[in-house]
């Protein structure tokens, strides 16, 4: 803002959001609120960190892009370096202090923007997210080339997300359904071709 003279919701809507076509996603929370700005596009100091108001059809243009190393439907929105950074541990030996119960469970490490959830003993990313703390979870795994986000309605001073579910069953749950069908993973006659995004 500082730089551009433009506002959070100015710079989000033409670099991201139009971009990625996401008509109905905005910042609209402000820290110590519960409920969306009258005036969406004018909010002045959005909470990054569970602010944001979306859909599922949005949301999936912007994990399309994040799939595609920063391109979407042809146009690029981040660099593949910008992608590829967001999804190396930027924590390292750090402790993870403060995060939900199943994530401090993993020891799980952060990227930029999204958890690492499953990488290989020799750091390679294969799995991030970004659950929200008011009803979505999406996850991106690199190997499978696959992506997916799951919605929960979820009221204000309810149970928290991962005492209604186990994400990680769900997610798990999905993997195993698109590996066994006809050109996923497990399917032998798939092993050698390269497999589409469903």
């Amino acid at each position: 803002e500082k730089v551009t003279g433009k506002s959070w919701a100015e710079l989000f809507r033409a670099r991201v959001a139009d971009p990625c076509d996401m008509p109905h996603t905005f910042y609209g929370r402000t820290p110590g609120t519960t409920q969306p700005a009258t005036l969406k596009e004018t909010t002045r100091n959005p909470m990054l960190a569970g602010g944001a108001y979306s859909t599922l059809h949005d949301y999936a243009h912007f994990l399309q892009m994040l799939a595609d190393h920063g391109v979407y439907n042809g146009k690029r929105v981040l660099s593949e370096k910008a992608v590829r950074e967001m999804e190396k541990d930027q924590t390292g030996d750090q402790p993870l202090l403060r995060a939900s119960n199943d994530r401090l469970g993993r020891k799980s490490h952060y990227g930029i923007g999204e958890w690492i959830d499953v990488e290989t003993p020799q750091g390679r990313t294969i799995q991030v997210s970004s659950p929200g703390a008011w009803g979505f979870r999406p996850w991106l795994n690199l190997d499978r080339n696959l992506y997916g986000i799951i919605m929960v309605q979820r009221k204000v001073g309810g149970p928290i997300m991962n005492a209604t579910y186990d994400p990680w069953k769900l997610i798990d749950l999905v993997h195993e359904a698109v590996d066994a069908r006809p050109g996923g993973k497990t399917d032998p006659a798939a092993a050698n071709k390269g497999r589409r995004r469903p």
